[in-house]
């Protein structure tokens, strides 16, 4: 049997028809890379509602040296905003003023003391992943040291750009301008905490009245347990329904336990004293001295774990 050998010419021809058709086959264009700045100049009508805020804040557009800016159109993803155009560079850089509604998502489990982040989210309405990227630029992009925000602190900011799928399948570029607040600690606790000492001090000082008077100590411990109840629902009000305790409802609900315990104890202190069990009102009365203490301290501990989990 014979093999059949095939002429170098027509090699050469069949290698030279593959290399034109690598050559002629249109190559994929890069992704467009446009460096994004954001500035801040005021932050306002901050809503822990409903997680709401409004941002006027310059945003600039720039093409990476030695390429051209492309079409953009960009929009908010949390958010929409009234856009202003300042300065257009053909080609080179585009500038804008806008101010924005947006909103973000509240963590309020550690309410009063809660810290949060209000973010502006930015993506191109029509070009994906394939077509631009955006890059972060740290020049030009901060917080004006002028911005206050009425009982919030400001703790500083943060900027990147990440990529944002969705579920048909597209990839979009985002530039994320992330501002850190804190609440103002010396005014949470004078509002919050300073009542709740109160409460207690007075739910304490019933412990040293002796089982003659039991009556007038389940009088101050039901009004504590009423005035607990009241300005629960008063720092309740200024929160949106939530799903989870925060910090203070804990912390309200250890001091249901801790006053419901004093007047419990009262209660028995009383009705052995109508039952002529004296000696009982007496081991009651000693009891409570020491368990009292005792059943706050295991109270606001469990209160507090989540905290530090």
């Amino acid at each position: 049997m014979k093999t059949k050998a095939y002429p170098l010419a027509a090699i050469i021809a069949a290698l030279a028809s593959v290399l034109l058709l690598l050559l002629a086959s249109p190559a994929a264009a890069a992704p467009a890379r446009v460096k994004v700045s954001a500035y801040v100049v005021n932050i306002s009508s901050f809503d822990v509602a409903h997680g709401s805020y409004l941002v006027d804040v310059y945003i600039s557009f720039e093409a990476e040296p030695g390429s051209k800016l492309p079409e953009l159109a960009f929009e908010f993803a949390n958010g929409r905003g009234k856009v202003d155009v300042l300065k257009v560079d053909p080609g080179k850089a585009i500038h804008y003023r806008v101010l924005a509604k947006l909103s973000s998502h509240v963590d309020l489990r550690e309410y009063p003391f809660d810290s949060h982040t209000l973010q502006i989210k930015v993506e191109d309405k029509k070009k994906v992943l394939d077509e631009l990227v955006y890059v972060a630029d740290s020049r030009g992009s901060g917080l004006d040291n002028e911005i206050v925000l009425m009982g919030w602190r400001i703790d500083g900011w943060s900027h990147k750009a990440q990529v944002k799928a969705y579920p048909d399948g597209e990839k979009y570029s985002r530039y994320v301008f992330n501002i850190r607040l804190g609440r103002i600690g010396l005014t949470s606790v004078l509002k919050t905490f300073v009542p709740l000492l109160c409460f207690l001090l007075i739910s304490f000082m019933t412990l040293l009245i002796e089982p003659v008077k039991a009556d007038s100590r389940i009088s101050i411990n039901t009004g504590m347990m009423i005035a607990s109840v009241m300005f629960h629902v008063a720092v309740a009000s200024s929160l949106p329904p939530l799903g989870y305790l925060t910090l203070a409802d804990r912390l309200m609900i250890a001091t249901y336990v801790v006053v419901g315990f004093n007047l419990l104890q009262s209660v028995l202190i009383q009705r052995a004293k109508h039952r002529d069990q004296h000696e009982r009102a007496e081991k009651l009365y000693k009891r409570a001295q020491y368990l009292g203490p005792a059943v706050a301290a295991v109270s606001y501990l469990v209160a507090l774990i989540p905290t530090f989990l």
